[in-house]
């Protein structure tokens, strides 16, 4: 996360000075807050994980994984819903008072906004392969989504105008998701949240 506001920050500088990292740090935190505050989610998670490897229950944990999957679509949709209807006061909250400014980080957040869910989602994902014993593949799903793609994304459509860079970032979870997605489905012959009780005991 860190890596990605350093990066992102950087590159914004450079091609559109201060009034563009100015409205970019509003898209940056408000992915940052979806991010974290889907730990809420993860919470529930690793309990609900925990008890069903613990007694060896399919049943448990096919019901923490619905549970889950469940709550990060809920979640991400809310949170959608409060960046759409919010985006317009909230560069005001944020101290910007340079009305353009301002307007281009209204745009930003609009397009942001969507991306909520496949946040929420890669959290969850990353956290269900990590208590699955798949750490690399949690590392690789946590790394796409907030770090590798956004940065490449941003980089990429922020050469286009400022709002393409919010445009990245959305792309950044949203891309990781289906690549995890075609990964385990096309190359594993699983499917997204797949575990099965045996293997997790041995790996």
């Amino acid at each position: 996360m860190v890596l990605f506001e350093m990066v992102v920050n950087t590159n914004t500088l450079e091609n559109y000075g201060a009034s563009g990292v100015a409205a970019v740090a509003i898209v940056i935190n408000v992915f940052e807050f979806v991010f974290y505050l889907s730990e809420g989610i993860s919470d529930y998670e690793i309990v609900a994980m925990n008890d069903s490897i613990g007694k060896n229950s399919s049943e448990r944990m096919d019901y923490s994984i619905k549970i889950t999957k469940r709550a990060a679509m809920i979640e991400g949709i809310v949170l959608t819903a409060i960046i759409l209807c919010t985006s317009f006061i909230m560069p005001a909250a944020f101290d910007i008072d340079d009305a353009e400014t301002a307007g281009r980080a209204t745009i930003m957040l609009i397009i942001l906004a969507p991306a909520t869910i496949f946040i929420c989602f890669s959290r969850v994902a990353g956290i269900f392969y990590q208590y699955t014993r798949r750490v690399l593949r949690a590392i690789v799903m946590i790394g796409m989504a907030i770090a590798v793609l956004p940065i490449l994304f941003s980089m990429l459509f922020g050469q286009i105008a400022l709002e393409g860079i919010a445009v990245g970032i959305a792309s950044g979870p949203v891309v990781a998701i289906g690549l995890m997605y075609g990964y385990v489905r096309f190359i594993k012959k699983e499917k997204l949240f797949s575990y099965g009780m045996c293997k997790v005991q041995e790996v």
